[in-house]
């Protein structure tokens, strides 16, 4: 039997972009943002806080980060699977990137109350950080 998952929904706004990863601020706190550069098939992509994006940069902005709470083992199975059905069954569109000790799953701010309803329905647990 799985343990309960626990999503941790994180503060602030996020985007998907094309190309590499802008500077990050030195500001405090900068370090506890989600910022990723997925460099596959020639293909570039970073994703950050949409603040330290240009505005000229394509994106697709006003994502919400939500964190799985982790780490998980590599052996566990059907994490994301658990996450994204019920989502998709609400019709939430999902962005996920997973780290060496857990998940991330990015979703559209504007579907934000439908999708952590639907994950509470199916036995997630949701906690707005």
């Amino acid at each position: 039997m799985r343990p309960t998952l626990e999503l941790i929904v994180e503060p602030g706004r996020y985007a998907v972009a094309r190309g590499a990863l802008p500077e990050p601020p030195a500001e405090e706190g900068a370090a506890s943002t989600l910022r990723a550069e997925i460099r596959a098939g020639g293909e570039v992509s970073a994703i950050c806080p949409e603040l330290e994006l240009a505005e000229s940069t394509e994106a697709e902005r006003g994502w919400r980060w939500l964190r799985v709470r982790g780490p998980l083992p590599f052996t566990e199975v059907g994490i994301l699977a658990a996450i994204a059905t019920p989502l998709a069954e609400v019709r939430v569109p999902i962005f996920v990137v997973s780290t060496f000790e857990t998940d991330h799953v990015l979703i559209p701010e504007v579907h934000l109350e439908t999708a952590t309803a639907a994950l509470r329905s199916s036995g997630i647990t949701v906690t707005m950080q």
